[in-house]
């Protein structure tokens, strides 16, 4: 039972006024004592949410953004194995020089790869100069270089005639697909924009023209002269980003010649016929 605050006189259940001295009953507050319990609860299950939530998450995301797909494609390719071999090797003595001269062009395996197109390709471009009209009239031979996600062959044929035709081929593989790479591409498997690609060229050209024994008139020429869609890019010497073009110079006379774009320095062929 409650009491009165003024007069100490006992009230009865409901009263709202003290029978005694009238005063207006104002009944203690009871305290509710608070509980964490639900609190840790849900913190708990927030952060067991999190440890197994944000793993899904991020696979989730790798799929929808091909992330994973690049990783094992990076793998897979570490893990191919590439073998180079003579497609044909013939050594003939060349009428007019006598002497003992090669003709000769690559296949490319990959393992777990399909490469004969990409082989029949190559032999198609060079193999055109050895039928029976052009037999001992021709040398050929080849390099490759095998960087990154891709296999890059370097082939030349060599007139032995005296007109002393030189033609030059490129061919890049992709080791994911087996398949040749076109230029546009190349460009885009090499990681570098089209615009910095293209910047990256003519700066090599430049400093080559400037350091070139040539005339101010002959340079300003050849500059105007440069086709960037012919040009023959490829990845060699220590993984560097390869160019090679046939320059066009005054009085109808071509050159072919090789640039490794990240020193901006002209390079010899790698190929020798032997």
């Amino acid at each position: 039972m409650a009491n009165c605050l003024k007069c100490g006189y006992e009230l009865k259940p409901g009263d709202k006024f003290c029978d005694n001295c009238g005063t207006t009953v104002i009944l203690p507050i009871k305290r509710q004592r608070l509980s964490f319990l639900p609190w840790v609860v849900g913190m708990l299950t927030a952060a067991l949410c999190m440890i197994f939530l944000i793993p899904i998450g991020i696979e989730l995301y790798r799929k929808s953004t091909g992330y994973e797909k690049e990783e094992v494609r990076k793998q897979v390719m570490s893990d191919c194995e590439v073998t180079v071999s003579d497609a044909k090797r013939e050594i003939f003595s060349s009428e007019l020089y006598g002497e003992h001269t090669v003709f000769r062009y690559p296949r490319v395996e990959i393992e777990g790869r399909i490469t004969n197109e990409a082989n029949a390709k190559i032999r198609d471009r060079i193999e055109k100069y050895y039928d029976d009209e052009n037999k001992g009239n021709y040398a050929a031979d080849y390099t490759y270089y095998v960087n990154g996600n891709m296999v890059s062959i370097l082939a030349e044929v060599y007139s032995l005639t005296v007109y002393r035709a030189h033609y030059h081929f490129v061919f890049n593989i992709s080791i994911e697909t087996g398949n040749l790479i076109d230029r546009y591409n190349f460009r885009k498997q090499s990681g570098v924009s089209t615009r910095m690609f293209s910047d990256a060229v003519k700066e090599t050209y430049e400093e080559y023209f400037e350091t070139a024994d040539l005339t101010e008139q002959d340079r300003e020429w050849m500059l105007r002269h440069v086709s960037f869609d012919s040009l023959d890019a490829y990845f060699g010497e220590n993984g560097h980003l390869c160019i090679g073009i046939e320059i066009e110079k005054e009085k109808g006379s071509n050159e072919y010649v090789r640039f490794d774009v990240e020193t901006k320095k002209q390079i010899p062929s790698p190929i020798t016929f032997n």
